[in-house]
């Protein structure tokens, strides 16, 4: 049984002013998570981002390389989701 967790992505539009997206992931596809440091391209997200490594699809256009999510959320309040959803996480 595939687990999903709903985020919140944080993306650019056309004019790269950030925006947020919700979406809901399978946690299946994690490959890895970490804290998110903050550059100048983020310096306009409120709190704490995390970094998700999802498993390739086959129809993505690199389909050997992972790809990053960036998440409006802290690592720690992403952690205690995934366990909350079943996920063991080492």
């Amino acid at each position: 049984m595939e687990i999903g967790i709903e985020v919140n992505l944080v993306s650019k539009d056309k004019s790269q002013k950030t925006v947020f997206l919700k979406e809901t992931i399978d946690t299946d596809d994690i490959v890895s998570f970490r804290h998110w440091h903050k550059g100048e391209k983020d310096s306009d997200v409120e709190g704490d981002m995390t970094l998700v490594l999802l498993k390739p699809k086959p129809w993505d256009k690199e389909p050997n390389s992972t790809k990053r999510l960036y998440l409006q959320e802290s690592y720690s309040s992403f952690v205690l989701r995934m366990r909350s959803n079943g996920v063991i996480l080492k």
